[in-house]
């Protein structure tokens, strides 16, 4: 029989063997970490702080990962926490330009050279609302002595052509009625003279009210009045551009900003005003000055104008903001890494080529739960 040596406890008066001492202490280890779970420190209780038994290791998986027991998660003081790229953000707020969208612009142009005059309710100014059709000003036609001789010989060739005209448009008249009974194709023929009657005459009339008369001015569609480039008396040159309309609904804002990589990590862009959403639509270099513009289109301007300064707000992500350093370590060729912390008991690396916060947070999942203390243990492996 085995010698048998007291306790070093003071009173003890039983007597046990060595291995099941060995046991005992074991199983007290392993119960005292029965209640951790993920997402909780697993630092090692001071009564515990004896090394682990050497059965207690980490095991490499064919995939990279490591399968690691709870109770040695704790023994080497594990700690991870729940990393999310919405989370990952920061919001800014930035002054903006109000202009108008180039290709959305309208544009009312003299079509000849002409006096202008205003109508009757007074010349336009800018940032009046309009309607499709609305006379914005009339063109009194300035001509020459030669233009004007020019228009009237033309006038008179088109006198000409109307007679011509008008006596063509009878005989087929006259031709679909005697022809009523029959599936003839006069009334073929009659509609195609009456069409160039009407056409003849339209002409003559245009030409006839350029010498006599004004042209008006519309607006091209509904809108707002963004600019005025005459007045009212002005002598109008043809192609002059003498108003620009801008729609309600076709605003663009530009945000000045020092940041070279915001528009890449740009998440969300609203209206501080209405918050009604802006999309991002360019990224522009300031030409006489350090910085960048961000050109967002505003689908629901909320009532703003062009020229007028608005502010926005930006949600940009941070990843520096969320992830701390400690979560990247290099293993031992010198690559670093992060730790995902994927099921209870396995853990899975995610190499990340260098510990730089913009390049951590490109290699992570949209949600992850990773290791931030004790990754560089776990590279060790």
């Amino acid at each position: 029989m085995r010698r048998l040596r007291p306790l070093a406890k003071a009173g003890a008066s039983r007597l046990v063997p060595r291995p099941l001492a060995a046991l005992a202490a074991v199983l007290m280890l392993a119960s005292s970490f029965a209640n951790a779970h993920e997402g909780e420190s697993h630092e090692p209780a001071a009564e515990t702080s004896a090394a682990a038994p050497a059965s207690l290791r980490p095991r490499p998986q064919p995939d990279g990962s490591l399968r690691i027991d709870k109770p040695l998660q704790h023994a080497l003081g594990l700690r991870t926490v729940l990393w999310s790229a919405e989370a990952a953000t920061t919001t800014q707020r930035l002054p903006a330009e109000v202009i108008a969208r180039p290709e959305l612009a309208q544009q009312v142009v003299a079509a000849e050279a002409g006096r202008l005059e205003p109508p009757a309710e007074g010349w336009p100014l800018p940032g009046q609302r309009l309607r499709r059709g609305q006379v914005l000003a009339w063109l009194r036609p300035a001509l020459s002595q030669r233009d004007i001789a020019e228009r009237r010989a033309t006038i008179a060739d088109l006198d000409q052509k109307l007679v011509m005209s008008a006596l063509t448009v009878e005989r087929m008249r006259m031709q679909r009625t005697g022809a009523e009974d029959r599936a003839a194709t006069g009334n073929v023929y009659y509609e195609q003279s009456q069409a160039e009657h009407d056409a003849l005459s339209e002409q003559r009339r245009l030409l006839l009210d350029s010498l006599e008369g004004r042209r008006p001015l519309r607006a091209p569609a509904d809108g707002r009045l963004s600019s005025v480039r005459a007045a009212a008396g002005e002598l109008a040159v043809q192609g002059q551009v003498l108003f620009e309309l801008a729609g309600t609904q076709g605003l663009r804002l530009v945000v000045t900003t020092w940041e070279p990589t915001i528009a890449a990590r740009l998440r969300d862009a609203r209206l501080v005003r209405s918050g009604a959403p802006l999309s991002l639509r360019g990224v522009e270099p300031l030409r006489e000055a350090p910085g960048w513009q961000l050109l967002f289109d505003a689908p629901d301007a909320g009532g703003l104008n062009r020229g007028e300064l608005a502010e926005v707000e930006l949600a940009v992500a941070d990843p520096a903001a969320a992830l701390p350093a400690t979560a990247c370590a290099l293993d031992a060729s010198g690559r670093a890494r992060i730790w995902l912390h994927a099921e209870a008991e396995r853990y899975v690396p995610v190499n990340v080529g260098r510990c730089e916060a913009p390049r951590l947070a490109a290699a992570l999942p949209a949600a992850a739960r990773i290791v931030v203390d004790g990754a560089a243990l776990l590279s060790a492996y």
